[in-house]
Order: structure tokens, then C-alpha cells, then sequence
């Protein structure tokens, strides 16, 4: 009866510390495996973060495809504001001349291309209807904004990007960018109206 009570004990004994061993095996397999996933989680947020920065040639490509497809597209932009009792419908057309009259010069261009680049200039139309009946139209082409520009090459060689229109405290305020095709190099322009005292 005793040996079989000291062998219970012992099997006890040997099962607890077997557990114990087990615990501890696991516990540290699950911490290499923790850190292995770290590592790797470390190692793909770096591939992550370096993948979400194009090249400048990336840009270059991008910044091509996207002048390239402005020039079948006519962009429009209808806005109404409401001055006192007065509605005004603001009607903005912004689209390619296909005129092939700009022409960069490859030394803004370098290291992307090794030639010039021969683009279009690009133009607005501006209407405005007050209470629905014609109020007011403007054309506007680059050499509208000559006197803004700073850099005389923006007169040569650039062409309006990205305008816009919005209304300050009755007036109108048309923005536009004179920019170099495919560089950074350009200059924010503005045409200021006042809604009240357009004349036709």
C-alpha cells in the first residue's frame, strides 16, 4: 500500500513537472513565433511605405498620361449662388485649344525626355446668368493673365491648369494655374468680378 501511495505521488509529481516543462516550451515558442511576426510585420510596413513613394519618373509618366488625356476632355463646371433676392448661374468651360502652339523646350524637361515637347494651349469660357436671363461672358486665354506673371516663360512655354471659381463677399474670384507642362513651374493667377456691377 505504501509503494503504490509513493508511486501515485511520483507519477503526480512527474505529470506536474512534465506540464510545467510543456508550459514553458510552449510559452516560448509562442514568443519566438510573436516575434517573428514582428519582425516580419516591420519588414512589410517598410515594403509598404517604400512602395507608396513613385519615383519621379512614376510622376513624370503619370503627370504625361494625364495631359495627354486633357486634351479630348471638356471639362464643366455649373455653380449657382444667391446674392440677396438675385440667383446667379456661373457656367465655367475649360478645355483644349488643339492648336500644338506651345512648345517646352527639353531643358525643363530633362532627365524625363531628351527632346522638346510640343503641347496645346488651353482656354475658359465664362458665362454668367442672372435669374436666368444672360448677365455676362468672358474668354480667357493665357495672355489674358500676362501682366500676373512673373516668370516670362511662363508667356512661352505655359498654359492654364486647374481653374476654379468661387464667391467672396459678392465677388467672384476665377483661379487658374499658368504652369509649364510636365514641371513644377508655374504661377497662380485670379480674375476678381463683382456680380452686382458685370456689364454684359
Amino acid at each position: 500500500m505504501v509503494i503504490r501511495n509513493i508511486i501515485l505521488i511520483a507519477l503526480i509529481l512527474l505529470s506536474l513537472l512534465s506540464c510545467n516543462h510543456t508550459e514553458k516550451r510552449t510559452l516560448q515558442s509562442d514568443k519566438s513565433l510573436i516575434d517573428k511576426l514582428d519582425s516580419t510585420a516591420i519588414q512589410n510596413s517598410g515594403d509598404l511605405i517604400e512602395e507608396s513613394e513613385p519615383s519621379e519618373e512614376e510622376l513624370f509618366q503619370k503627370a504625361y498620361s494625364n495631359l495627354i488625356n486633357s486634351y479630348n476632355k471638356n471639362e464643366i463646371v455649373d455653380s449657382i449662388f444667391i446674392i440677396g433676392t438675385d440667383s446667379f448661374r456661373v457656367r465655367m468651360e475649360y478645355r483644349c485649344l488643339k492648336n500644338t502652339s506651345v512648345v517646352v523646350p527639353t531643358h525643363f524637361l530633362v532627365p524625363n525626355m531628351n527632346k522638346d515637347f510640343s503641347t496645346h494651349d488651353f482656354l475658359l469660357k465664362f458665362i454668367v446668368l442672372k435669374n436666368d436671363e444672360f448677365y455676362f461672358k468672358r474668354t480667357y486665354e493665357k495672355k489674358y493673365f500676362y501682366k500676373q506673371l512673373q516668370n516670362e516663360n511662363l508667356k512661352k512655354y505655359g498654359i492654364i491648369f486647374s481653374p476654379y471659381i468661387e464667391l467672396v463677399e459678392g465677388n467672384l474670384i476665377f483661379g487658374a494655374s499658368i504652369s509649364i507642362p510636365l514641371t513644377d513651374v508655374g504661377e497662380g493667377v485670379v480674375d476678381t468680378l463683382s456680380l452686382a456691377n458685370l456689364r454684359k
